[in-house]
Order: C-alpha cells, then sequence, then structure tokens
C-alpha cells in the first residue's frame, strides 16, 4: 500500500515467509502517488557532482517530480543539520544517504527511517542491505594515492605500511574525523594492520583535510606525497576524465570498503517520491550513474565496472567485519584521530 506519510507499518518478522513481497509493490500505483506530491528533497554525502547527474537523470526519467531542492555535506555536519531542523519541528528531508555506515545504522536503530521494500532491493547482497529498510547505494574502495610525476614507481607506496615510513613524515593526507570513510579506513586498517598500526601512523605527522577533494588536491600539488586515503572513484575523476597525474594503488594486504546507505526518512513531506527515488537509484539504469557519473563501485552483479579500476570481484575486498562493531568505537575514532592527525 502507497503512504500517505512517512510512517510506515512494518510487517512482522514471522509473517514475512508468508508474503510475497514482489506483489505489494505496484510501480505505476507508486508512480501516480509520487506525482501527485510532485517534489524530491535529498540529504546526501555524495559528491556535488554525482547528486546533480543523478537527480538530473531521475528528473528525465520522471520530469513531473520537482529536483531543485537538496542539501548535500559530510557524514557527521549532515547528521548535525538534519537533528538541528527536526529539533525545530522542520521536516525537509525525503531521502537521506550517508558515507558513515556507522552513523546510518544508528539512525537506523533510533528509528529515523520508513519500511519500503523494492525488488530492486533483492539483488543486492544480505552484507549490502536490510530488507525492506535500507540497501547500499554505492560501494566506495578506500585505496593509496600518489602523484606519479613526484614519486617515481621505486619510491611509490605498494603496502599500508608506506603510511608509517619516515620517508613521509610530514607528507602524509588524511580526511578528518567528521567522515564516515575515515572512520571505515581507520576501523578496517587496525584489524588488518595490528593494534599498533596507527600508532605508528602518528609518529608520522600526518594531516587531516575537510574532505576528498581537498586531500587529493594536496598530494597534486606536492604539498603532500601520499593520500592515505583515496577513494577508488578518484582514479576515474582524477586519471581518466582529467588526464591528472594521480595513480591509486590497491594494497594487498586488503582493501577496506566504505558501504554508503540510502533510505527513505519516516518523516519524508513527499514518502512516495522518496520511494521512487530509491527504486530508481537501486534499479541497474540508476546505479550506471553511480559507475559511470562518480566511478564508484555498485553492490549490483549486472552494473559495470568504473573505469580505470579492476573488477570488484577481483580486488581483495575488506568492510567492516561488524557494522555494530563499528557504530560502537566511533567515539573511540574521533578521540584517536585528533591524536592521530592533531585536528
Amino acid at each position: 500500500a502507497l503512504m500517505a506519510s512517512g510512517c510506515a507499518d512494518p510487517i512482522p518478522r514471522n509473517l514475512d515467509d508468508f508474503i510475497d513481497r514482489d506483489a505489494l509493490f505496484d510501480r505505476d500505483a507508486l508512480i501516480e502517488a509520487a506525482r501527485a506530491e510532485g517534489k524530491l528533497v535529498w540529504y546526501t554525502a555524495a559528491p556535488e557532482g554525482l547528486v546533480v547527474k543523478a537527480l538530473k537523470a531521475f528528473s528525465e526519467k520522471y520530469p513531473f517530480i520537482d529536483v531543485s531542492e537538496w542539501t548535500r555535506n559530510s557524514a557527521g555536519r549532515l547528521q548535525a543539520q538534519l537533528e538541528s531542523e527536526v529539533a525545530a519541528g522542520i521536516y525537509r528531508a525525503d531521502v537521506f544517504q550517508s558515507g558513515d555506515v556507522g552513523q546510518f545504522l544508528a539512525m537506523n536503530d533510533e528509528k529515523w527511517f520508513a519500511k519500503f521494500h523494492t525488488p530492486e532491493q533483492d539483488i543486492y547482497s544480505d552484507g549490502l542491505k536490510n530488507p525492506g529498510m535500507w540497501t547500499a547505494w554505492r560501494l566506495t574502495a578506500l585505496l593509496l594515492g600518489y602523484n606519479p610525476e613526484t614519486l617515481s614507481a621505486d619510491k611509490a607506496p605498494t603496502s599500508w605500511n608506506a603510511l608509517r615510513n619516515p620517508a613521509f613524515k610530514g607528507k602524509v593526507a588524511f580526511q578528518d574525523g567528521t567522515t564516515g570513510t575515515q572512520h571505515v579506513e581507520w576501523y578496517v586498517l587496525r584489524k588488518i594492520m595490528g593494534n599498533d598500526f596507527w600508532d605508528d601512523v602518528a609518529k608520522n605527522n600526518p594531516s587531516a583535510y575537510a574532505g576528498p577533494p581537498q586531500t587529493i588536491e594536496a598530494v597534486l600539488r606536492n604539498e603532500m606525497l601520499i593520500a592515505g586515503m583515496a577513494y577508488s572513484y578518484h582514479i576515474a575523476s582524477y586519471q581518466v576524465k582529467q588526464g591528472a597525474p594521480f595513480k591509486g594503488v590497491y594494497p594487498a594486504e586488503g582493501i577496506p570498503i566504505a558501504v554508503q546507505p540510502i533510505a527513505v526518512m519516516k518523516t519524508a513531506p513527499h514518502p512516495n517520491a522518496a520511494r521512487l527515488f530509491v527504486d530508481w537509484a537501486l534499479s541497474r539504469e540508476g546505479q550506471k550513474v553511480v559507475v559511470e557519473g562518480i566511478g564508484d563501485y555498485s553492490g549490483r552483479p549486472d552494473a559495470p565496472t568504473p573505469a580505470g579500476n579492476p573488477p570488484y570481484s577481483e580486488i581483495n575486498s575488506i568492510p567492516p567485519d561488524s557494522f555494530r562493531s563499528l557504530i560502537n568505537t566511533k567515539k573511540e575514532f574521533i578521540e584517536a584521530w585528533k591524536k592521530i592527525t592533531g585536528s
């Protein structure tokens, strides 16, 4: 049934085996209900270029929905804005997407999101969704990066151990502690590189920047020698599309994977438009926009591989071993990151 408000009645778990969820999903009816609402407001931590491309593609398919109003920021700042608005009785967000899966799951626990099932969600593996609630809109591989015009092949990083190599002291760039992807990298590398890894990195006096572009630009202008966390889509956006001297490195020890979920807000002013957008965003058509629009990986096995990157099946991908544990280390990470980067 379509929702007259953002609040959905959850299906009892013990009835799931007896309900044909696809039979409950009527896309034609959803389209007509979204048409009546006529607007969508998206809160997202995605890069602005991808936001614009995604909304443009969605609007071309559903031109009767106004997508001109949207908000983007880092995961931490985005949540702070949302909480401040809700506390003031302001409800603007229809769809929420974050690069901080720990933050996202904590919000899910606090019932910020509405129940919604689309058959598109069924294509995603179990680790990339909470059935009927949220799904990974994009997957970001967290790499090392450097400028091959500055570092010759024999000096270039090949392992995460480069981050604690004294040769790069004061020349490693990370992101600040408000970005959820930085939390993921910290969490995963602590698991695979040992408990003393980040203590050693701290001795190398790394710097923290406000976001991905600032980190990569610092490397390109030779202010920094290594991007301690580069995204897989940087290969497509900088090297492939711009021809910039930037090279991504897939260390053999493993590649942390940032799962970036999307969901419908429980207080969505336009709940049907929100559901239609999420349905489209998870479709092969919507995922093609993610892959080709920015160069990130998709959780759909039928989606293309981002330009300049190896197929997802061929990389040693390591998502967090426990999303619950990731959530529980958020405070620890923020405190540790201030000590590691001095910010």
